[in-house]
């Protein structure tokens, strides 16, 4: 499949990583907490969760792919 022109911010780990798009459906309160945790850590959900998910399976989030929290 040959990829279109993307236009917009530039993806996060250029245009040769393959990425999958995970949603999750949780409560308000818990969904407020893990955004609050993120925030104190200077993170993003998207970069806390990946952080979380590197702990937990071993697998590498690359830390080059991480978006500052802040626009610069």
């Amino acid at each position: 499949m040959e990829r279109t022109k993307r236009t917009g911010r530039p993806p996060k780990w250029g245009d040769d990583v393959d990425i999958k798009v995970i949603k999750a459906r949780m409560p308000l309160p818990l969904a407020e907490a893990f955004e609050k945790e993120a925030g104190k850590a200077g993170l993003t959900v998207q970069d806390y969760l990946g952080r979380l998910a590197e702990k937990i399976t071993g697998v590498p989030y690359d830390q080059q792919g991480e978006l500052p929290l802040t626009a610069a």
